[in-house]
Formats: structure tokens, sequence, C-alpha cells
């Protein structure tokens, strides 16, 4: 379906905010079905996100998800 988010069990036994993050990366692929295209994880200083081009930056879920992180939290997500 595409008008639906689905959470696994498994979200239920991470951290509050690994889950808040999730939800917003998700929430991304939601608003926008050209967000993930490619789909890449991690960090803004990771190889893999390094290497995207601004308009590949501007499609990636990870990049909404880390920026809302950060603007809250003034920091990385926990790796989890």
């Amino acid at each position: 379906r595409k008008d639906a988010i689905y959470l696994l069990e498994a979200f239920d036994g991470w951290s509050r905010e690994r889950n808040v993050f999730i939800v917003v990366h998700e929430l991304a692929h939601f608003a926008d079905a050209r967000i993930g295209n490619p789909e890449t994880y991690g960090w803004f200083d990771t190889s893999t996100m390094s290497k995207l081009g601004p308009e590949q930056r501007m499609r990636n879920a990870e990049n909404y998800a880390n920026f809302a992180f950060d603007m809250k939290f003034n920091r990385k997500p926990p790796d989890e």
C-alpha cells in the first residue's frame, strides 16, 4: 500500500530517539515518492553520504531524518 507506513515489532525494542528518527525517515518517503532514490544511510559525513550529489541529497530520506534529529538534539542519532 502507498497510503500507509508499517512499523515492525523491532520498533518496540528501540529507544525513543531511534523511533523518532525512523518515523521522520519513513514520513519523508511517504510525503514524496521520489525520495529514496538512491536510498543511502548514515550521518552526513559518512563515505556513502558524501558521494551523493546535491540533487541526490535532497531526495534522500535519511538526510531529512538527520536534519530533524540534529535540529532537535544538536547531535547525530544513536546507532542501534
